[in-house]
């Protein structure tokens, strides 16, 4: 933040932990010190802004304090002061992997939070290093070990059709994902009917002898989870299963595998299987068999 912050602006800092002092006089430093100061922030570091300056560090304490130069729209910064920076600034944000796990986990915003990775181990799937392997014919006992339509909350990395498959059996209770991006986030609700040109998201339909191939994709290769809500997509005929494809962000899925709960049975095309994965079945085809799709 720069200039000189209004009163309803200042507030941020109240959401703020800590600071980076970066002026170029001593009318601003003493103003923006006293700012940081009334909302209790801690100094990071603070720096003189010298444009043609010579930069150097004065003082690599627990407050760094020092001379940056070089500062131009446009130009990448580099330099020692600003090297000890960036070290300082990802010191700060350096948690452990397992601390981490466990503060996402415990903002879980339901009661039940199913972590991938414990789950993976509890139902003996392998893992490739620290990551687990998921394949299709885990998905039966994943959905028998997991409770049915009551609030879920999903921790880690899975396929699309894992995503799919436990937001279905959640359903009609409330379902969230965890994003690392966006942090603990529920599908959007997806509207089916006719889907406006200018769309964010669009579909190729197609029918293969009884399932309803959409195949989605981005026009603009992206799609905010903020234009989600309310999204079109296409109805469902009674009686149809439905094979889900598309580059489409695993929120999407989870979203489409919920407003097509009604669907007899529901699968995820794999490209490189050239097949799609049942992830939700009243009956016939089985949960984790394959749908062969083309010809």
């Amino acid at each position: 933040m720069g200039g000189r912050p209004t009163t309803d602006q200042e507030r941020i800092f109240d959401h703020c932990t800590h600071a980076i002092l970066l002026t170029a006089d001593e009318a601003a430093h003493a103003t923006w010190q006293a700012m940081l100061a009334r909302h209790g922030l801690l100094l990071l570091a603070d720096l003189h802004s010298e444009l043609h300056g010579q930069e150097r560090i004065t003082d690599a304490g627990p407050v760094l304090r020092g001379v940056i130069s070089g500062l131009e729209r446009g130009a990448t910064a580099a330099g020692p002061t600003f090297d000890a920076l960036v070290e300082r600034v990802a010191r700060l944000f350096a948690y452990d992997a397992a601390e981490l796990r466990r503060t996402h986990l415990a903002a879980a915003p339901v009661e039940i939070t199913v972590d991938l990775d414990r789950l993976a181990r509890t139902l003996g799937a392998p893992f490739t290093g620290q990551k687990a392997t998921w394949q299709p014919e885990h998905l039966p006992a994943v959905l028998n070990y997991l409770p049915e339509a009551v609030p879920l909350g999903l921790y880690g990395r899975a396929p699309n059709w894992l995503y799919a498959a436990i937001a279905r059996l959640a359903y009609p209770a409330e379902f969230y994902q965890f994003d690392p991006r966006l942090g603990w986030i529920a599908p959007p609700s997806l509207h089916p009917g006719p889907l406006p040109s200018d769309a964010p998201l669009q579909v190729r339909a197609s029918r293969h002898t009884d399932p309803l191939f959409l195949d989605f994709f981005l026009p603009t290769s992206y799609v905010d989870y903020a234009e989600g809500e309310g999204l079109a997509v296409p109805p469902l005929p009674a009686g149809t299963g439905v094979v889900l494809s598309g580059k489409i962000p695993h929120w999407l899925y989870t979203a489409l595998a919920r407003t097509y709960h009604a669907a007899p049975w529901l699968a995820v095309y794999q490209p490189p299987l050239g097949r799609g994965v049942v992830c939700h079945s009243a009956g016939h085809p089985p949960v984790g068999a394959y749908i062969p799709v083309g010809g």
